[in-house]
This record gives structure tokens, sequence and C-alpha cells, in this order.
């Protein structure tokens, strides 16, 4: 197998919160989080090529005990308290093709 078509690729960063813990919303959580991505593209032809990628998203903890002013909502509404521990994590597996015309 040649490696000549072989392109290898990855990517870090990170994204702060625009929310602050006291308005931090339960339905969206939003926190600063760390983001990773590794992957290949391999030319199979000329014209034709796949591609895979591996990206890794990890929220970093939020604590909003008692600091949150969602929680204080008074009946009748059905939001959520905002106040409590919130952590996330997921992964995107991307696969691809490319064809060039």
């Amino acid at each position: 197998m040649a490696l000549d078509d072989l392109e290898v690729f990855g990517s870090a960063g990170f994204d702060s919160s625009a929310v602050p813990d006291k308005t931090l919303d339960p339905t969206f959580i939003d926190a600063p989080k760390v983001i990773g991505t590794v992957g290949a593209k391999k030319m199979i032809s000329k014209k034709i090529g796949i591609a895979a990628s591996f990206t890794h998203v990890h929220f970093i903890p939020r604590d909003t005990k008692g600091g949150n002013t969602f929680y204080e909502r008074q009946p009748p509404t059905q939001s959520p308290s905002g106040d409590g521990k919130y952590k996330q994590t997921f992964e995107i597996l991307n696969v691809n093709g490319t064809y060039i015309f």
C-alpha cells in the first residue's frame, strides 16, 4: 500500500462558555470545553478519495449548586431548576468521500 496519497490530520481546541453559573439553563447546558480531532484521507485513484475522522468533546464540569437564579422559580412554571452539577462528553465519527471533477 503506497502512502503517497495519504493525508493525516488533527486538531485541538478550547471553547469557553458565555453563560455564567447563575443563569445556566438546564435544558441547554453550556460549559467550557476541550475538543480534539484526528483523522486521515486516502486518495484511492486520481479522482476518488475516502476519509474518516474522530472528534472527542469534553465539557469541563460545572457546579451551580446554590447559585443559580432559576432555582427559585415559582409555580406554575414547568421549567426545571438550574441548580445542580453538570458534566457531559460526546464523540463524533465522520466518514466521507471525495470526488474530483
